[in-house]
This record gives structure tokens, C-alpha cells and sequence, in this order.
């Protein structure tokens, strides 16, 4: 409960509305993601992701109606954004297994349950969730350790076909490890190594790649990430061409600076390609 204390009054207000709705449908509600990560770091931040063990849609049609919300739904994904009259929102998913039939591809999913949603997830940081259901609000399920990997300041995968299974989220470890100014776990980093080394990167589509790149450029401090990637040698699994040279750090620090100036700041990404 302390953590869900630690939350904006806001958050905790559509959170509570978020376990009243589950109890009348005797369905259970968790907080998952990055929100429950941040908590444990005391950041703030405002994206709410709930996940569902049973009908998430279901749970998110009667959370509109009873809020006076909006509801967008995406039946394939068992997924749904509930949009409430003062904006705030929040993301729904159904609790799923995914099975990946051929590496870097989109994975078949099924309903399932909690435990198998999160041993699905990337990082032990980001698989951990909170009960929002009476009486055990507040409840921290954890089964992969998340909490000692945020204590022991370390990005950890969940197995070791994780990069195989998804490179993408080659590229999201080391944003992670970046931006909350962690290290990967010793095997993770030889795992990463090892994807690496196996080329897995190439079986991404260029438009997949090219969202990974833009995400990256995205983040506060691009540079710590650019020269991380080019320790791990991804830049040149991209291409032989690509890499860290001379005057790229005050290049990419020059954006840095101005991004906030320009009149299209969502297009900034365009320019760390171009440096």
C-alpha cells in the first residue's frame, strides 16, 4: 500500500476507481509496468497501464461507462485505452502468454494468467505488478525480482532467448540502463553479446528499426546511449559504415541543447540521423 500512497492524488483516485469496477466484475486488476517501476524510484510518471486477468475489455468498457470515459478497444490484442473527461487516461490489457514462432517477429498471443503475463515481459524491472483489488490492495507480486535488480541498479532479461525472441529489445536495455543510469546484469550483457555476434538485429524490418532508432533520439540524454550502443557494437551490426567518430559527442550535445528551441520538437530524431 505504501507504494500506492507514494503515488500522485490523481493516480490513486482512477486507481481506486479501477479496483471498485474489477471487484463488481470479480475480475482482478494489477498495475503493471514502467509506473510501477518509477514508484519504487520515487520518479513520477503519469502513464498508467492496468492488466486484467480475464475480459480487459470487458473491465475497461464498464470503467468508461462508469466514469463517464471513452473507450478505444483492440480485440485482436485484448487491449484498450480508457479516455476520462479531464484527459487522464488509461491503458488496459488483458493478461496473455506470447509464444514467438519465428524470431524478431510479431508473437501469437492468448489470454492467460498473471504469472505468465509477467514472465512474458523484457526486464525483471518491468515484470513485476500491484494487486488494485480489496482486500489485497497494494499487494506486490514480484516473482522475478525486479525490486533487488532496481536496488542492485541492474537491467536483467527474464531468459536467454529474450534478444532472439525480440531484438528490439536490444535497443531498450541499454535506454534503461542510460537513462536510470544502470549496467546490465553480468549474463544479460553476454547474452546481448551473443545476440549480437548471431545477428539477430538483421531479421528486424527497417520500419521497426528505424522506431528504435527514433526512440532512442528521443530520450533526454541521447549521447550516453549513441556511445553505449557503439560499445556493444550494435550501430555497426546495422551497417559496417556506422559508429562513434570524431565530433559526433559535440554534435549530438549541440542538439541537445537547442532541441527544446526547435518549432517541431516530435522531429528532432531526424537530426541526431543526420549528425
Amino acid at each position: 500500500m505504501e507504494t500506492l500512497n507514494a503515488l500522485p492524488g490523481w493516480v490513486k483516485d482512477r486507481l481506486h476507481d479501477a479496483g471498485k469496477v474489477a471487484d463488481q466484475l470479480d475480475l482482478a486488476v494489477y498495475l503493471v509496468g514502467g509506473i510501477v517501476r518509477d514508484a519504487f524510484l520515487d520518479h513520477v510518471r503519469m502513464d498508467i497501464d492496468l492488466m486484467v486477468v480475464g475480459d480487459g475489455i470487458r473491465f475497461a468498457k464498464r470503467l468508461a461507462h462508469e466514469h463517464q470515459g471513452c473507450m478505444i478497444s483492440h480485440s485482436r490484442f485484448g487491449t484498450a485505452t480508457v479516455v476520462f473527461p479531464d484527459r487522464t487516461r488509461m491503458d488496459i490489457a488483458t493478461a496473455r502468454s506470447e509464444h514467438y514462432e519465428i524470431p524478431a517477429t510479431l508473437p501469437r498471443v492468448s489470454p492467460d494468467t498473471l504469472e505468465a503475463d509477467l514472465a512474458r515481459r523484457d526486464f525483471s524491472i518491468n515484470a513485476m505488478a500491484i494487486c488494485l483489488n480489496t482486500p489485497q490492495r497494494g499487494m506486490i507480486i514480484d516473482p522475478h525480482n525486479g525490486r533487488r535488480d532496481l536496488e542492485n541498479r541492474t537491467v536483467r532479461i527474464l531468459h536467454d532467448r529474450s534478444f532472439a525472441d525480440d531484438p528490439t529489445r536490444l535497443f531498450r536495455a541499454v535506454r534503461f540502463e542510460q537513462r536510470l543510469q544502470f549496467r546490465l546484469e553480468c549474463r544479460t550483457e553476454q547474452v546481448y553479446r551473443e545476440a549480437i555476434n548471431a545477428h539477430w538485429i538483421d531479421h528486424l524490418s527497417a520500419r521497426r528499426l528505424l522506431e528504435q532508432v527514433r526512440q532512442v533520439c528521443e530520450e533526454i540524454d541521447v549521447w550516453p546511449i549513441f556511445k553505449r550502443l557503439d560499445e556493444l557494437r550494435v550501430w555497426q551490426a546495422i551497417s559496417p559504415t556506422l559508429g562513434v567518430f570524431a565530433g559526433l559527442e559535440s554534435m549530438v550535445q549541440s542538439i541537445d541543447r537547442h532541441k527544446n528551441m526547435m518549432d517541431t520538437p516530435q522531429d528532432v530524431w531526424r537530426l541526431y540521423l543526420l549528425a
